[in-house]
Formats: C-alpha cells, sequence, structure tokens
C-alpha cells in the first residue's frame, strides 16, 4: 500500500468516486516542511511549496492508493503538477503533487 498526501480536492468525495471509482480510505495528517503557495493553479486550485522554515506543517489528509490509483491521480492532477515523495508528522511518507 502506498499513501497520497491531499491538501485540497482529492479529499472530496465526489472527487474521489469519479476518479477512483470508490472511496479511498483516508486520515488526518500533515506534510512536514510545506505550506500552502499564495498562488493558485489556473488562479483557483490551491498549490504548496517547500518552507524555509524546518518546523513548517501542511495540514491535510493522507489517502491509502495502489500503484493504478496513483496513475489514475496523475492523470487528474495534470501537466501543472509533479508527485514528490514526502515525511509526514504520522512518521509515514507519502506522495504530494507540487507546481512544476
Amino acid at each position: 500500500m502506498e499513501y497520497l498526501f491531499s491538501y485540497g480536492t482529492l479529499r472530496e468525495r465526489k472527487i474521489q468516486l469519479a476518479i477512483f471509482k470508490r472511496l479511498l480510505p483516508m486520515r488526518k495528517d500533515e506534510a512536514l516542511g510545506f505550506i500552502l503557495s499564495t498562488q493558485k493553479a489556473y488562479g483557483k486550485y490551491l498549490l504548496v511549496q517547500k518552507s524555509d522554515n524546518p518546523k513548517a506543517v501542511l495540514p491535510g489528509a493522507i489517502l491509502e492508493v495502489t500503484p493504478q490509483d496513483l496513475i489514475q491521480a496523475d492523470r487528474y492532477e495534470g501537466p501543472e503538477y509533479q508527485r514528490i515523495l514526502v515525511p509526514l508528522k504520522s512518521g509515514k511518507q507519502a506522495w504530494l503533487y507540487i507546481a512544476k
């Protein structure tokens, strides 16, 4: 099992059903060393950025995903985002989408 960290739309029921055709197991967590950006993708979608503050945390949720789920999520996020592996407050590591 892999983990995907979401700080935005991937936490929404309707989005999960549209992309993955099911609801994903999800629980709250925080990504370490990241913050919300003041910029938005396409003028409306949240973006995150690496923080200069090593104590910065980004609240969100971790989703339990399969490799096929990650492929579906990559398609959903599109070419403006890239997926990177980041540490979480829980001690797990998860994939996180950031702007390219």
